[in-house]
């Protein structure tokens, strides 16, 4: 390993965790790590720096996105996800800001399996969602895509309520979730956001305290590899989302 990933390692590393209630702590580790360094190797670092983190496009629109959330929305940031490893994401669902919350709150680049009817709204909103990793779910494309994205370590998000809950209270889990967790033993992060279903200005101004909790990861060991197993496990996944409320 050589001086300067030793260095970048020291100033960006928090144990395999991130400090989430420390505004920007990593970019002041990211800025340290390049300010120590010598200046011949600036590319270098850069390079790398974004490499350990997350994409380049990713990083810097986290940057903007997420003073925005913290300061403007005020969203409070509970528990913590592994920095590095293949993860899936169960959130539950009520309002289109849920994917920019778990995306700016993971702080590491993740992909989302989102229906297919928000690919066909518009040309810009289909290349925006894309931008920012969307996956269509079309028959068995969008399960083959998640599961390269894991194999290759990535995180994937699903809502498995399917849909938006229009009045708070938390759907029934489809059993996709749990085909894709059992099937190819991936850990599950359980994760609950609250208040997004309000209005925007009320959550601006404090009326509402605009919520995120990462539960601790679930193994999906001991379930069978049939339908009722998949269903069991994303049952189990609500029970663990709900008590996270």
């Amino acid at each position: 390993m050589s001086i300067r990933n030793i260095t970048l390692d020291r100033h960006l590393s928090l144990n395999g965790y991130y400090n989430y209630n420390e505004p920007l702590s990593c970019v002041k580790r990211l800025i340290t790590a390049i300010i120590s360094i010598d200046s011949c190797n600036l590319y270098d670092t850069c390079y790398n720096a974004m490499k350990t983190i997350m994409g380049l496009f990713w990083f810097l629109s986290w940057l903007l996105a997420y003073p925005l959330f913290r300061v403007f929305f005020g969203v409070e940031i509970q528990g913590r996800i592994p920095r590095k490893g293949a993860y899936i994401i169960a959130c539950n669902h009520q309002s289109f800001l849920d994917p920019p919350i778990v995306g700016v709150c993971a702080f590491r680049e993740i992909h989302f399996l989102a229906k297919t009817g928000l690919f066909g709204m518009s040309g810009w909103f289909r290349r925006l969602i894309e931008s920012f990793n969307a996956v269509p779910i079309s028959g068995t494309r969008g399960l083959r895509t998640a599961i390269r994205l894991l194999e290759r370590g990535q995180v994937v998000t699903i809502f498995p309520e399917g849909t938006r809950s229009r009045n708070g209270a938390m759907l029934p889990f489809n059993p996709g979730v749990g085909y894709l967790a059992v099937n190819y033993q991936i850990p599950v992060i359980p994760v609950c956001i609250r208040n997004s279903n309000q209005p925007w200005w009320l959550i601006a101004l404090r009326w509402y305290r605009l919520r995120i909790k990462y539960g601790d990861i679930i193994h999906p060991d001991g379930y069978a590899k049939t339908p009722a197993g998949y269903q069991r496990f994303s049952d189990r996944l609500r029970e663990e989302i709900l008590k996270l409320q």
